[in-house]
Order: C-alpha cells, then structure tokens, then sequence
C-alpha cells in the first residue's frame, strides 16, 4: 500500500499496522506528529520525535542505501540503542552517541562505544570493554605483566623479575615506581601503568593542591611518609583527581 504524507499527516503521528509504504509526491513533505516504527509510545513531553522499536538486523545491504534499526548494543538486553549496516561494510555498526559533562568524572552510566565530552577535564573519553578509556589529550602510559593481582588507581613498581607488584615506602622498591594503574587485573595478566596526566578516582577524598605520594601496599596517599621512603607521585588537582608528576626517591632517616 503506497500514501502520501499529507494522507497520514492526521494520524497523530501513529503509523497503523499494516505495510506502509511512503511515497513523496512533492518537493516538501510534512509530519506533524510523533513518528513510530515498531512503536507506539513515546517518552514524556515527546514532541517531533521517531521512535524505533528493537528490530531484527538485515543479513544484506541493498546497493546505494544504508539501513537503520534499533537494537541491543553488543546483544545486552536492556541497552537499545541505534544500529546500521552500510554498504562497504557489510555488517552491523553501533552508531556511537556522545555525551558533553560539565563536571569532573566520567558518567555513572554508560555501554559499550559511549564516548564522553568532558568540559570540565578537558577530556574525551570512550567506554570500551567494561571501562572509561581516554582519547585525548593522550596519556602517557605503557604495559607490563603483573606479578600478582592488581587493583585499579594503585601504585606499582617492577619487581627483580621484571614485573608489576605494588609500590610500597616501606621497602627498597620505592625507587622502583612506575606509576599507577589504570584498571585491576589478575596475575600473569597485563596491566595498563599511567606515568603521567590526570587521573581520576571516585574513592579518593583528597585536597586540591596537596601533595600526593606512594603509601603502603601501592596506596595513592596525601599523607607524607616519616619513615623509609618518600616518593612524590603528583598533586592533586580536585578531590578526586591528580595530576601525575613523580619524583624521585628519598630515603627517609
């Protein structure tokens, strides 16, 4: 069946179910309304809106067109969000959203592709593989097998076998720091350091332009060790966020 837009222009919005077909019939057309596919609710104050349904990903691409559908992103139900298939690639595409913060942090939700735009940090950010990754400004950082488990935000130094462990002033590996982690993994595992730029860490409770150094068992502290040794990892720039800068190691008398 082949309508017009001014034939279901009265229709509020709501396409009937039953196959439709629209045709355009002159240079402009218009729909007043809401517009669902595979939908008939809209979201609260909803004005001029389209609203996809879940549908079910095309197995082909027509030549000269590509196609869009909502669906769960990487199949986790509850996470609709829109999907294409293009004809170069031939496969089904997240088309990525972006979100703008305008405070220090990264989103408390977020899926797989997510990027965000943080005004506040200066930041872009992108979520991937169950974690905030940054894009820019580019962070200095590097990889090494971890020599036990690690947890995320924690000081490491490289062991006599080459390895990652946790920094701690209480022993000789002070000197041995090389930065901090940026997620937790299990031993034999690889383990992103971050040796330089911001970082971020709900947990911590510090004081904008304190000092923050390696405590015990690679804890990021602002209390300044009297005993053993004193290494400067960076400063703190908010509560909850430093600026990595290390120092070098002090042996403290």
């Amino acid at each position: 069946m082949s309508l017009p837009w001014s034939a279901i222009a009265g229709r509020a919005g709501r396409l009937e179910p039953f196959p439709l077909q629209l045709r355009v019939m002159t240079a402009n057309n218009y729909l007043g309304g809401n517009l669902g596919v595979g939908q008939s609710t809209f979201g609260t104050s909803a004005t001029r809106v389209i609203a996809l349904g879940n549908g079910t990903a095309p197995s082909t691409s027509p030549p000269d067109a590509v196609q869009i559908w909502s669906g769960d992103n990487n199949t986790v139900a509850g996470q609709a969000t829109l999907l294409m298939r293009n004809e170069p690639y031939g496969g089904t595409q997240t088309i990525v959203g972006a979100v703008y913060k305008t405070d220090t942090g990264d989103p408390a939700t977020a899926y797989e592709g997510m990027q965000c735009i943080n005004t506040s940090d200066n930041t872009v950010r992108m979520y991937s593989n169950s974690k905030w990754r940054q894009l820019y400004p580019a962070l200095p950082a590097f990889s090494l097998v971890a020599g036990v488990d690690l947890l995320a935000q924690k000081a490491v130094a490289i062991n006599t076998i080459g390895k990652a462990v946790y920094a701690d002033n209480t022993l000789s590996q002070a000197s041995l720091v090389l930065g901090i982690t940026t997620e937790a993994v299990s031993a034999e595992a690889s383990v992103n350091i971050q040796t330089g730029g911001r970082m971020y860490n709900a947990a911590w409770s510090l004081t904008p332009g304190d000092l923050v150094y390696v405590g015990t068992g690679g804890a990021v502290t602002a209390t300044k060790p009297t005993s053993g040794y004193l290494k400067k990892l960076g400063i703190a720039t908010a509560t909850n966020t430093i600026m990595i800068e290390m120092g070098t190691s002090i042996t403290l008398v």
